[in-house]
């Protein structure tokens, strides 16, 4: 089973008639399976279900130091040969890092680097919609002095969306001022200690790393 399942949605047709022909059960009397491939009647939506391999227990995976850290190894330095004055969002960055740590792992062919940004910006709801999509392991309090293991993806949703990545030497990102209030207002890569956190910046969520790089390649086709 993948990480996730979606489902374009189309116009609904006048009839539930499938393409054999035969008649649809109503709605209430369907799966949850099927029930999520409903289609919409005013807009076409993108339908994203929560199946995650639960083969391995996150909490294993995440929280007890077991992922193999490439995504804080890509996440550790700026993306190489980033076009100046072309600008990226933090959510954009984190959605690269995974991509190619996906096309390490064979999940997704190699790209250039304007092409997977394309596919980024062009992911449903945008890499910001997508980022707030993926399943979240747990909340976070930083104000207990722990940090997450490197390669956990964190996540705050309240005021300004923020994602940067758990690294060696601290958080990483691009456009961290929202949490880090020592630094410029557009600012671009940077890592800073979880220590210089602005004091309402200390509670976050925890993505892990497996599921957001499973989504890039597997889902996303980033």
């Amino acid at each position: 089973m993948g990480l996730f399942s979606i489902q374009g949605t189309g116009r609904r047709h006048a009839s539930r008639s499938s393409a054999s022909g035969r008649e649809q059960p109503p709605a209430h009397k369907r799966s949850r399976q099927d029930r999520c491939r409903s289609v919409d009647a005013s807009v076409d939506r993108v339908v994203v279900s929560r199946q995650i391999d639960r083969s391995i227990p996150i909490q294993d995976v995440t929280l007890e130091g077991r992922e193999n850290m490439a995504l804080a190894t890509r996440a550790q330095n700026a993306i190489a040969n980033y076009p100046p004055g072309m600008g990226i969002t933090c959510h954009q960055a984190v959605w690269f890092w995974a991509a190619e740590e996906a096309t390490a792992q064979g999940l997704v062919p190699p790209r250039p680097l304007l092409t997977r940004m394309g596919n980024i910006a062009n992911m449903p709801g945008g890499a910001q919609g997508a980022m707030l999509r993926l399943p979240r392991v747990c909340a976070f309090d930083f104000n207990t002095g722990a940090t997450p293991p490197p390669g956990t993806v964190l996540l705050w949703i309240t005021g300004p969306t923020h994602s940067a990545v758990v690294t060696q030497n601290g958080i990483s990102g691009y456009n961290q001022s929202c949490i880090f209030p020592h630094l410029p207002a557009l600012g671009n890569y940077s890592t800073c200690a979880p220590a210089q956190l602005g004091a309402g910046q200390k509670l976050c969520y925890l993505i892990a790393e497996n599921d957001i790089v499973k989504a890039a390649g597997g889902v996303f086709h980033l």
